[in-house]
């Protein structure tokens, strides 16, 4: 596999740090939902596309069936390790908190179920809610093949940041109708991490104005608290780091801790 290099500069008081990995050109559009739906990666039910990790490509949040809780108390269900879960009385609804890391951009669910119904559906939906309004997003249903199937979702035409501050995230499953011949496994929701958009205004303008290349990778490290540049308002992105100096900034992102 041929690779590109990365280049991101970390800084904490009087110090940067710079370290090396793939894919930089990608890097700096991948926080516009347009680029990240023109860049999609769709599955189908041939299977799933690989993982990735970080800004690069598609990370994925698996919700098993067994995780939800049903709607109403009246509800009677039954399930097993194959098919998963379908209800036997009562009102046909599951639902499952849906946590995320604030920042991602959702791109679109797939819904693992097995429909032999000719009247109802397995359908999901993912909603948004603020303060007791609630907005549809992302919903799905199964195709009623008469089978068991992965049923993959398009990105809708706007795809939406989780803002975790403001919003909480709900995921919905109603199986339709009653009885084992509709039931579902779990659901999954493909989502793109990305870094902050860049500000107006440069925090260290003496060296990285917001005309320089790692513009917005800078500003987010000190929007994080991460970095406090070298002196008034320098960052000092071409100095080099020491072993003890790069120490303090992994410590520091990734919140390293241990009890005594």
């Amino acid at each position: 596999m041929k690779a590109t290099v990365r280049v991101l500069a970390f800084v904490t008081a009087g110090a940067v740090c710079v370290l090396a990995g793939p894919g930089l050109a990608s890097a700096q559009v991948q926080g516009d939902p347009a680029a990240a739906a023109a860049a999609a990666v769709h599955v189908s039910d041939a299977g799933p596309a690989p993982e990735g990790w970080g800004t690069a490509s598609l990370s994925v949040l698996t919700i098993n069936s067994y995780q939800f809780e049903t709607l109403s108390a009246s509800t009677v269900y039954a399930g097993d390790g194959t098919n998963g879960r379908y209800v036997t009385s009562g009102p046909t609804c599951f639902e499952a908190p849906v946590v995320l890391p604030t920042g991602a951009i959702i791109h679109h669910t797939d819904l693992e179920a097995c429909d032999a119904s000719a009247t109802g559906d397995v359908a999901s939906v993912l909603f948004r809610c603020n303060l007791g309004t609630c907005a549809n997003n992302y919903s799905l249903s199964s195709t009623g093949s008469g089978g068991c199937a992965r049923t993959a979702g398009a990105p809708p035409a706007v795809l939406f940041t989780v803002e975790n501050n403001s919003f909480i995230y709900t995921l919905q499953v109603c199986t339709g109708v009653l009885g084992s011949a509709n039931a579902f496994k779990g659901v999954r929701i493909f989502y793109r991490l990305q870094v902050s958009p860049a500000p107006a205004t440069a925090t260290f303008p003496l060296d990285v104005p917001t005309t320089h290349p790692f513009f917005r990778f800078v500003e987010a490290m000190a929007a994080s608290g991460l970095t406090g540049g070298c002196g008034t308002d320098s960052f000092c992105p071409d100095q080099p780091v020491t072993r003890g100096q790069l120490s303090v900034f992994l410590a520091s992102a990734l919140g390293l801790h241990f009890p005594d």
